[in-house]
């Protein structure tokens, strides 16, 4: 229906940059590997930049949601470590940090069994800390996020922009890319941590009328819908998944 990304967010005493982090980075920091955040695989991508000789406090969810799949989708992408140990899931056994529920209609994070931190808190209260969130709730709230090492090489912010450009590039990869993950995607300027949205529907519906509302309705979500997009910090398709979108939805009978 529509694209969308997840971001990792951060908060460092006395950095005010927007950092840059390599996949190896990512993936060592949460497998416990990578604790400071001057170690040399964070330093070495954010020349110019002072980080501290300080342990790095990884946030995590851990509650089982889509977030959590995509970004430990792109760890398994990157790292044969991390696909060999935690995996890929809506939730796994985490080797490092402290877990966070959350309600997945608002990203809302809280810390700690008795909520000790409201949304607002998370991440600027912990400090050195990392976390992952959708790209349109760090926007929302104002969180800083970092740039992502693409399967390229090249460091990539989410932006409508990468995020499409990550798209276009699956379908030249596959003739059904609607319906592939976007982690990942070989791409020189896409952001690799990002996804399409779907929507899961009968083919088969009993009820005619209902089956003919329901094809008009994601019609509408693939055309007149798609403006929305942007001012909800998604991302609206590209023309060639729209097409191919529209294919499946007019099977629905």
């Amino acid at each position: 229906m529509v694209m969308g990304a997840v971001v990792p967010i951060y908060t460092v005493d006395g950095v005010d940059a927007e950092l840059k982090f390599t996949a190896a980075a990512l993936a060592g920091i949460y497998l416990g590997k990578i604790t400071k955040w001057n170690d040399p695989e964070i330093a070495d991508a954010n020349s110019g930049v002072s980080l501290p000789n300080a342990a790095i406090r990884v946030l995590h969810r851990s509650d089982d949601n889509d977030t959590t799949y995509l970004w430990t989708e792109f760890l398994s992408d990157v790292s044969k470590e991390w696909k060999s140990g935690p995996g890929t899931g809506l939730n796994v056994k985490w080797p490092a940090g402290l877990g966070a529920r959350g309600d997945d209609g608002m990203e809302d994070l809280v810390i700690g069994p008795r909520g000790d931190y409201g949304v607002e808190d998370f991440p600027r209260s912990i400090s050195n800390s990392i976390g992952y969130v959708q790209l349109r709730y760090a926007i929302d709230r104002n969180l800083p996020y970092g740039d992502v090492e693409n399967a390229s090489g090249a460091f990539a912010r989410a932006t409508a922009t990468s995020l499409t450009d990550e798209a276009t590039s699956a379908t030249r990869e596959s003739p059904n890319a609607f319906r592939q993950s976007l982690a990942d995607v070989p791409s020189t300027t896409g952001y690799p941590i990002s996804s399409f949205t779907w929507i899961l529907v009968p083919a088969n519906m009993r009820d005619k009328e209902k089956a003919k509302a329901m094809a008009d309705f994601l019609k509408w979500m693939l055309h007149e819908g798609q403006g929305s997009a942007m001012e909800l910090h998604y991302v609206r398709l590209p023309d060639v998944i729209v097409e191919d979108a529209l294919e499946e939805a007019g099977k629905l009978h």
